[in-house]
């Protein structure tokens, strides 16, 4: 048992509390301070809530679309959370998962938003849609995404078993120069270049 609020208002946001697990609460009215202090413990407002569960079910087939060399779209099909949060890692798989009660700073630029783990950034975190496109990638790099659902809305419960994952490298440089130039309908103000 712990002491939640001590104050005048009518609300109290609580945090640090586990997913899906019930919580009772107790409220007790009281008159005076310090030594003085008289509480009514005969009658009280009591009452029981449960924090969210994650989903069940994880987004599926992540699928890249628009590949540049400093661009990609990374789209899904989404679970059954009302949310994801979508991580993505320079050179190898993602190796983190979000933790439930925090929050985290999302930005399309790569290397932008949160960071969790090393080296796995935040790219996407809402309630709404299935697709994200990532801008400030470098050139023949392979990316690793990870998609992670959760319930909630700014902290959530998330599902950090099996995440839908995928991988894929941005467009490098041309590794064949161009050869066999010749010129031809030569005139005298100009030259056609092939």
């Amino acid at each position: 048992q712990r002491i939640v609020y001590d104050n005048t208002g009518t609300f109290v946001d609580i945090n640090g509390l586990l997913p899906s697990t019930t919580y009772h609460y107790r409220v007790y009215e009281y008159s005076g301070t310090g030594g003085s202090i008289q509480y009514l413990t005969s009658s009280f407002a009591s009452a029981s809530q449960a924090t969210l569960s994650p989903p069940a079910t994880q987004a599926t087939n992540v699928v890249f679309s628009s590949v540049g060399s400093n661009t990609m779209t990374v789209s899904w099909t989404n679970g059954n959370g009302n949310g994801r949060i979508v991580l993505m890692k320079a050179g190898s798989a993602v190796d983190a998962a979000p933790i439930g009660g925090a929050t985290y700073n999302t930005s399309t630029t790569f290397g932008s938003g949160a960071q969790i783990g090393s080296g796995n950034y935040v790219i996407f975190r809402q309630t709404s849609g299935n697709s994200v496109n990532v801008v400030g990638l470098t050139p023949g790099v392979t990316y690793h995404v990870a998609v992670f659902e959760f319930n909630g809305s700014s902290t959530g419960a998330y599902n950090v078993n099996s995440p839908a994952i995928g991988s894929l490298a941005t467009t490098g440089a041309p590794t064949i120069a161009a050869s066999g130039m010749f010129f031809n309908v030569i005139e005298g103000d100009g030259i056609r270049v092939n």
